[in-house]
């Protein structure tokens, strides 16, 4: 495979698991499964739902802040990250993957270091 087809279908699939709860949604918000994509796409929410819920406690034992809103992006960054182990072998997906999720994670750490400074102290 030439190294820009890698490329495009790496991001492909970076944007079809950040893009999941869109796409599964229909036009009330009910998360329609019938189709095999939805489902595949509500698996990946789901796992990304369990992964942001653990990071947040994590955070949240560590520094001791709320942080419910960052359940979200923490999972799909959890999913991206794992989803670079998985496609480490690609040299080419690999380094616009890690621009990615380096991107992402400073991003959260950023509104962290925000959330943690504006905590009213106890």
């Amino acid at each position: 495979m030439k190294s820009s087809f890698k490329i495009s279908l790496v991001v492909l699939v970076g944007l079809l698991i950040v893009g999941a709860p869109a796409l599964t949604q229909n036009a009330n918000g009910d998360v329609s499964s019938n189709d095999w994509i939805g489902k595949i796409l509500t698996f990946f929410q789901t796992i990304a739902e369990y992964i942001g819920k653990g990071l947040v406690g994590l955070i949240n034992q560590v520094a001791d802040v709320k942080l419910d809103q960052l359940e979200e992006p923490l999972g799909y960054l959890g999913v991206l990250t794992i989803f670079l182990g998985i496609l480490s072998m690609i040299s080419a997906a690999k380094k616009v993957l890690w621009f990615i999720v380096m991107l992402g994670w400073g991003l959260i750490i950023v509104r962290i270091v925000m959330e943690v400074v504006n905590s009213p102290q106890v």
